[in-house]
């Protein structure tokens, strides 16, 4: 087994226990958190296109429930302060970037290398976490963050169609925004 892979399966298990449903989100982001760490490593011993591409994916997918994690953690405002809710609205925007770039990177080396039904799913996948990505953000109470996510999104999207959606989206809020007292 190569380090790689090795350190991906590490990973997994941290993984695979923070979705374990019932334990806090603190809990949930620690060992999100560690999983990242060894996805990271991973990435840094990876030796071809086939061990980079699922290590990305592995990233990509970790990010996204961290930024779903965090998310869940913004729902609680009444609770927060106003410096509490900008640090983790840009904790969401930094991981929902990371979910979405790292996808798209591991689509691109995994084309060529990977089986059909592997690319299948990846671009399935980066569908729907494309869907959840946009409802974490939106649900930004700072409008400003909010736009500003939005267009750093835009920024990693390589699928014309995510971004021509995305784009609509952001011209949809800015218009709203313009006609509201």
């Amino acid at each position: 087994m190569s380090d790689c892979r090795g350190l991906r399966e590490e990973g997994n298990k941290l993984y695979y226990k923070g979705l374990e449903s019932g334990i806090s989100l603190l809990i949930v982001k620690e060992r999100l958190k560690g999983a990242l760490k060894y996805y990271y490593k991973a990435k840094s011993v990876a030796i071809n296109n086939d061990d980079l591409s699922s290590t990305m994916k592995n990233i990509g997918k970790a990010s996204l429930q961290m930024a779903k994690a965090t998310s869940k953690e913004l729902s609680r405002t009444s609770k927060l302060t106003d410096a509490e809710i900008m640090k983790l609205e840009v904790e969401v925007k930094f991981y929902s970037k990371e979910s979405l770039s790292n996808l798209f990177i591991a689509l691109r080396y995994g084309t060529g290398f990977k089986h059909k039904a592997w690319l299948d799913a990846m671009e399935s996948d980066i569908g729907q976490i494309f869907t959840d990505i946009v409802i974490c953000v939106r649900n930004f109470g700072n409008f400003d963050m909010r736009i500003s996510s939005m267009f750093v999104l835009c920024g990693v999207i390589e699928w014309e169609e995510l971004r021509a959606a995305l784009y609509m989206q952001l011209a949809t809020d800015l218009s709203e925004k313009a006609s509201s007292p």
